[in-house]
Formats: structure tokens, C-alpha cells, sequence
């Protein structure tokens, strides 16, 4: 939350700093326990899903390679079949720029953390990590900390989690074979940015190839891909100037290559990343004391003011509840009925309960975003529901992408700050609000929910260009 609201060689790591959410696999040996969804296959983020069970196939081809300094486990043995499924990704997908195909890492180490067991390539020291590094010689590696990572990833989240970890560390080693090697090697944060933006979104087309069924050793329903996609959130800089990029981006640029491949990977460029990024105040960090204030009165009739500047239809606000009885009530709902939303003001109000105050801090903390979205995709309904028309969830989202990124720019008064914009894209991925109808209904699946949301933040020019998503 903006302070005030009311006023107008390279060795390339990620680091898993927290544990990652959704909804928790079973977990025995290298198996992914099947969790079964409803047919046809549907489309999640624009890619059709046909899988109806989450498993390591039975009939799964051998792991590829040698894994240095393996307890031969089954940590290693799950994360040995994830990268060997993103080699067999590589072997049948050319890289862009016409660069031929990639060749796989020379060495692929584990190592044991908590231990001290196994071997490092990349990294001084051992460290809760997974890493990719290029030697001068020009020999490639590829390595993961076995005994806190992974476990973290299947434990707390899904493990195709772990198959995201590693398709963006792999991503790095397709970037060194792709960049043009007389480029200057440029070591600063708007390099790692886009380094780091450019093995995110190579990791996204790992993710398509496994969603559309083409995976000789995967199998993946529809939540899952996007509790997979979810890692990437929780990988954010909670501070601007980290380099590796604020959730919203990073989880933008994976589904760059989810939705169009990897040739749009290698375009990730400076002034690319430095376009997403234009009149957005990126100071501080998103878990700052000073974010977690309460939502006033005023704050919302700001925020209601600028969605009618931005679309010209100036939402009714109201304190009265919707009369539909269909309708959960909540912090803010369109009320179809009386044509205008209802906001419970106390609710937006109170005190919130900031992550230092909980016994367990989380991933993303439960911000001012997370009533923000959904206010927001209440007040679009006037707009988009002009008419007569009813709106879809698609549509829903896209527009709070186009408010959101207007009442985020210093411009338009900065009344969201980045970790706003983390805070909905997390909501979208969990509950959901921020992508509801004017039926109120949401998209099933959360990908798609992010994708829409995302596309308004970077791709449309305005909200028209939302109202028309089914």
C-alpha cells in the first residue's frame, strides 16, 4: 500500500527464501500422488490441458544423466527425472535466434545442506539453492541442494515445482548458448533482471510442453500447472533493487513463454524490462511496516474516483449489502440488481493483521492487495457491464491488470505501490476474488485468472481490449 494514498561468466543462482503455498501432493518415493479433474480438457492460460492425474508416469523413461554427489535418494531421483524431462524438452524445441539445439550441462551435481554431504560446482558454499554456472573453459553446470530445497517444494507446495526450479536454471545454460558472445558482459541489476526475466520465461515453455501433454514422463492436471507457476511468486525481491524482480513480473515473463515459447524469450531485453517497469515507484520493500495500514473510507472513493477516470463509467458506491442472495458477501461486490457496489467500509478498515504479528510468516503476506483486487473487479462491473452485457472473469481480471497499473504509476497519484501488485497477483492464484464476473462467478483454473490479469497490466492498451475476453 502506497504510505498515502489520499495524495494525487556467470554463476546465476536462485534462491528459494520461503516455502512455497497451494495446495499440498502426497508424496511417496518419486511418485506425484494422481489427483483427479474434470473432463474435457480445458484451456489454462491459452494452452490445453488434457491431463486428469499429477504423477511421474510408471512407464518413464530412465533419468539421463549422472547426478554428482547423489545419496540416491529419492529427492535426486524425482529431480533427475524433471531435468531430464526439460533436456527432452530442449532436444525436440531449436532455441531461438537460430542457435541449433541446446546442449545439456556437462556436470549436474546434489548436495545435502544440512549435511554437508555432496558436491557443489557453481556455488562457494553450500546453501538453500539451486544454481546453473558457465566456466571460463566454457564447461556448463547445474546443481540443487537436496536436502532442504526440494523437500520444501514437495512438502509445501506441488512438486512440479521442483520441475520449475530447474527448467529456469536450465534456462540460464540455454541464455549463455543463445547471447551473441561478443556482447559486452555487462554486471549490473538491470542485467540480472533481464537474465533472470529471460530463464523465467524459458522455464514457462518447459511448463506448456508438460500441460499439453507432450511430456514422456509427466503427467499434469490443470491445478496443478498453476500451483507449479506459483513457485515463481513466492521467488520474488520483496525490494525492487535485488535483481531477480518483483512477483508480478517474473510471473509475466514465465507465461511469455507458457503462452508463446521460447523465441520470445530471447527478445527479453533492457528496454523491455525497463517498459514494464516505467512509472512505477519501486522504492522500499513490499514487507515494509509502513505498507500494512488500514484501507479508510477516503482510500476507496479514491481508488472508485480513479477506475472512472481510467474507463469514464464512474462506479455508485454503496454501504449496503447486495440483496442477491447468491452473493458471498465480502469486502466489496457488485450488486447487479441495484447497479452499484457494495463496500463494507469497516472491513476495509480495520487494523490488518501485518506477518510480523503471526506466529508463521508467509510466503506473501496477506497485504492491502489482497482487498485492493477485489475492489477493484467490483468496480469494474459498471463499465463492463454497460449495456446490458455481462462480464466474464477474463474480462474481469484484464480490466483490474489496466487499473491496476494505472493506480500504481506515479502519474495517476500512486495509489497501489509494487508489493500491491504481488499482494493480487497472490489473491488470484489462491481465492481468486480478483477475477469475478458480474455473475460472480471466477475462472476455475488460476493461471488463467494471472494470464488475464497480466495481459492488462502489459500487453492491452485499455480496458475496451478487456471487455471482449471470454
Amino acid at each position: 500500500m502506497a504510505p498515502h494514498r489520499t495524495t494525487a561468466f556467470a554463476s546465476v543462482a536462485l534462491v528459494c527464501a520461503a516455502l512455497v503455498g497451494g495446495g499440498v501432493y502426497g508424496y511417496t518415493a518419486t511418485h506425484i500422488t494422481p489427483k483427479a479433474v474434470a473432463e474435457p480438457a480445458p484451456l489454462v492460460a491459452g494452452v490445453e490441458v488434457p491431463g486428469i492425474t499429477s504423477r511421474l508416469k510408471e512407464n518413464h523413461p530412465a533419468i539421463r544423466m549422472r547426478i554428482s554427489g547423489s545419496d540416491g535418494g529419492a529427492m535426486d531421483t524425482l529431480a533427475g527425472q524433471f531435468l531430464s524431462d526439460i533436456l527432452d524438452f530442449w532436444d525436440v524445441t531449436p532455441m531461438p535466434q537460430g542457435k541449433g539445439f541446446f546442449l545439456p550441462p556437462h556436470v549436474v551435481a546434489s548436495y545435502n545442506v544440512l549435511t554437508g554431504e555432496g558436491e557443489t560446482v557453481c556455488l562457494d558454499t553450500m546453501a538453500v539453492n539451486a544454481a546453473a554456472c558457465q566456466k571460463l573453459d566454457g564447461r556448463t553446470s547445474l546443481e540443487w541442494d537436496r536436502g532442504k530445497l526440494l523437500p520444501s517444494l514437495t512438502q509445501a507446495g506441488n512438486a512440479f515445482s521442483i520441475g520449475v526450479v530447474l527448467a529456469h536454471e536450465t534456462g540460464h545454460l540455454v541464455d549463455f548458448q543463445v547471447r551473441d558472445k561478443d556482447a559486452p558482459k555487462l554486471r549490473n541489476p538491470l542485467r540480472t533482471l533481464v537474465n533472470e526475466q529471460k530463464a523465467d520465461c524459458y522455464s514457462g515453455s518447459w511448463l506448456a510442453y508438460v500441460a499439453s501433454g507432450k511430456s514422456r514422463r509427466f503427467d499434469a492436471d490443470p491445478a496443478a500447472i498453476g500451483d507449479a507457476a506459483y513457485a515463481v511468486l513466492t521467488f520474488r525481491d520483496r525490494a525492487p533493487n535485488l535483481g531477480h524482480g518483483i512477483g508480478v513480473e517474473r510471473i509475466n515473463a514465465l507465461l511469455r513463454g507458457y503462452t508463446n515459447g521460447p523465441d520470445v524469450c530471447a527478445q527479453i531485453d533492457a528496454q523491455a524490462v525497463q517498459s514494464n517497469r516505467y512509472d512505477i515507484p519501486l522504492k522500499g520493500t513490499s514487507t515494509a511496516r509502513k505498507r500494512y495500514q488500514p484501507i479508510t473510507s477516503e482510500d476507496v472513493r479514491d481508488i472508485r474516483h480513479a477506475v472512472g477516470e481510467v474507463t469514464g463509467t464512474y462506479p455508485k458506491l454503496s454501504s449496503a449489502p447486495c440483496p442477491e442472495p447468491a452473493k458471498e458477501p465480502y469486502l466489496a461486490s457488485w450488486c447487479a440488481s441495484r447497479g452499484e457496489v457494495s463496500a463494507d467500509f469497516e472491513a476495509f478498515a480495520a487494523v490488518p493483521d501485518a506477518p510480523w504479528d503471526r506466529p508463521v510468516q508467509e510466503v506473501i503476506p496477506h497485504g492491502p492487495g489482497h482487498k485492493i483486487g477485489p475492489l477493484l473487479a467490483a468496480l469494474v462491473q459498471p463499465y463492463l457491464t454497460e449495456g446490458g452485457r455481462a462480464s466474464t472473469s477474463a474480462a474481469t481480471a484484464c480490466a483490474v491488470g489496466v487499473m491496476s497499473r494505472a493506480l500504481v504509476s506515479v502519474k495517476n497519484g500512486a495509489l497501489m505501490d509494487f508489493g500491491d501488485l504481488d499482494e493480487i497477483v497472490d489473491e488470484l492464484f489462491t481465492e481468486g476474488r480478483s477475477a469475478t464476473a458480474s455473475d460472480g462467478t471466477t475462472d476455475e483454473w488460476s493461471l488463467s485468472r494471472v494470464k488475464n490479469f497480466t495481459d492488462g497490466m502489459y500487453a492491452v492498451t485499455s480496458v475496451v481490449d478487456c471487455a471482449a475476453r471470454t
